[in-house]
Order: structure tokens, then C-alpha cells, then sequence
């Protein structure tokens, strides 16, 4: 009986080693497919997070260029209408200095 006792207690010490040994090699897999689904995790975020800086990043390069558009264009009518004030001022400093000539 003492012996049926040693021999129980030994296959009772053998299979909590085996569900040791069989829980540690799970807790494992678990670790490295937390660590892996992690790395997709952060590398699908990165990749979002590139995605959604480049499309800002366009979208303020063409405001840019369209406020540039727009200053130069505004510019431009500016110029045109100072020229024309000029021309109007021109004849009328040619008058002043013809008057005051003769």
C-alpha cells in the first residue's frame, strides 16, 4: 500500500511537472503573439499616421500654392492700377511743369 501511495504521489508530481512545463511553454506563445500582434499594431499606426501626415502635408503645400496664386494675382491687378494712376499723374506733373514754364 505504501508503495501503490509512492507511486501515486510520484505520477502526481510527474503530471503537475508536465502541466508546468506545458503552461510555461503556452505562457510563451501567448508572449510572443502579444509581441507580434503589438508590432502590427504599432507598424499599421505608423503607417496611418505617415499616411495621414502626407496627405496634410499636400493639402497645406496647395493652400500654399494657392494663396501664392492668389498674392500674386492680387499683385499684378495692384501693379496694373498703380500704372495707370502713374499716367494720370505723369500728364498732369507734364501740365505743371509746362504752366509753370511759360
Amino acid at each position: 500500500m505504501a508503495k501503490e501511495a509512492i507511486q501515486s504521489i510520484r505520477e502526481a508530481e510527474l503530471k503537475a511537472e508536465k502541466l508546468e512545463k506545458d503552461a510555461y511553454v503556452k505562457r510563451e506563445e501567448i508572449i510572443n503573439d502579444a509581441l507580434d500582434e503589438a508590432k502590427t499594431i504599432v507598424s499599421n499606426m505608423t503607417n496611418e499616421v505617415k499616411s495621414e501626415s502626407s496627405k496634410e502635408l499636400e493639402l497645406a503645400r496647395s493652400q500654399g500654392e494657392s494663396m501664392i496664386e492668389e498674392v500674386i494675382n492680387r499683385t499684378g491687378k495692384e501693379i496694373m492700377l498703380l500704372k495707370e494712376l502713374s499716367k494720370g499723374k505723369e500728364k498732369e506733373a507734364i501740365q505743371l511743369v509746362l504752366s509753370e514754364i511759360i
